[in-house]
């Protein structure tokens, strides 16, 4: 079940729009747009424009002929120049690349598949260039997620890019609350004697409940998604997950002393939600089992009280979903919101299946967060 939901759901989820806004908000913070421009020579709203403007394209019809030219989109030759080559490939190097990726055994429909990287193709021959798009989806996912992978081995990434996603957790959070139904609390250092903390990433601090939120852009390695086992590096995985819930849980522990200086026990309910930039789909079965039963061994290394588990438990999120949980949970409050979710968690539904089930209506009204960012990437349709 693990395995296929990470190939097939990413099918399911048709909000690209939010997709689209959630990578050009993190990639355009000033450090991290810093790095983007250092690795491949490009500012966030040029290849967003670019990226767009050939999804656009490729969505009507599946040739681009050369030769290439920007038009009148607010950005230059030179891109446009480095998204061909930087996202696309000729037919015989993807035809090595699928002949090296291929099986024909379990994971005959689990293999990687070459477009992912370069969902282009270039055609030459003497007389002109033509690219091709097979899966304009892919493409879409390639400017957007797929930057990542481009920039994730430049210096400083890891701290620049960290701090843009926990950034983007408080927006979400910000723009959906329209009824004041919460406090967003950010981060604050504090003292514990001599020691210097920061407490959690978060605090949605609703009149009958808390929210505790920790950010996290760790992904899951491709073999973790695929594996059949809970071994190798998924096993690795795991563990790394539950030590983010345990760090949850520790911070937790110092803000229950009074230690935190924003924020102070009011004897209601917590809720931690350690939010994930990629879904890890963790929603029932055995990862889930496997995640719990790590977070109880540490909490017995740690000589944690395993009750504290059911008095403030823990959820796993992925972003996409929670940006649509924020929404609801302005128009419905913290409290009821969680104790919903969490008295739904043995149906082994994901977050938003939850929410499909038991808000439908309040899903109704849930919108765009970030329209003034959607104009930036593309002034000409704002201006029409």
């Amino acid at each position: 079940m693990h395995r296929i939901a990470h190939r097939q759901f990413i099918w399911q989820h048709g909000n690209n729009t939010a997709l689209l806004l959630r990578y050009f908000k993190i990639l355009s913070d000033g450090d991290v747009s810093h790095i983007l421009q250092a690795a491949l020579g490009l500012s966030p709203i040029s290849l967003y424009r670019l990226g767009m403007g050939f999804v656009g394209h490729f969505l009507d019809r599946i040739n681009f002929n050369g030769p290439y030219t920007p038009g009148d989109i607010g950005v230059t030759q030179n891109d446009l120049d480095v998204v061909v080559k930087v996202f696309s490939s000729s037919l015989g190097d993807l035809q090595e690349k699928i002949s090296r990726h291929q099986s024909y055994d379990q994971n005959y429909a689990y293999n990687f598949n070459p477009l992912r990287a370069k969902p282009l193709i270039e055609v030459i021959d003497e007389n002109r260039r033509v690219l091709l798009s097979p899966m304009p989806t892919l493409l879409l996912w390639r400017f957007t997620e797929g930057v990542y992978y481009d920039i994730c081995n430049q210096p400083g990434f890891d701290a620049a890019f960290g701090r843009s996603f926990q950034s983007y957790v408080g927006e979400v959070f910000l723009a959906a609350n329209k009824s004041d139904k919460f406090e967003v609390l950010a981060e604050h250092s504090f003292n514990v004697g001599k020691n210097r903390k920061d407490s959690i990433d978060w605090i949605i601090s609703g009149v009958d409940a808390d929210i505790f939120i920790e950010s996290k852009t760790k992904k899951l390695r491709l073999d973790s998604k695929l594996s059949l086992a809970a071994d190798g590096d998924i096993s690795a995985d795991l563990d790394k997950m539950a030590g983010f819930v345990l760090q949850g849980y520790r911070t937790i522990a110092d803000a229950l002393k009074g230690s935190y200086p924003h924020w102070k026990p009011r004897n209601l309910p917590i809720f931690l939600v350690i939010q994930t930039l990629e879904d890890w789909r963790v929603f029932g079965g055995r990862q889930a089992e496997e995640i719990d039963s790590r977070v109880r061994r540490d909490f017995e290394a740690e000589g944690i009280d395993n009750s504290l588990l059911e008095r403030i438990p823990y959820f796993i999120a992925g972003s996409a979903d929670m940006e649509i949980a924020a929404q609801v949970i302005d128009q419905v409050g913290v409290r009821s919101f969680m104790e919903s979710w969490h008295q739904n968690r043995s149906k082994m539904w994901g977050l938003h299946v939850f929410m499909m089930h038991v808000y439908a209506e309040e899903l109704r009204h849930v919108g765009e967060l970030f329209p003034d960012d959607m104009a930036k990437i593309r002034p000409e349709v704002d201006k029409e």
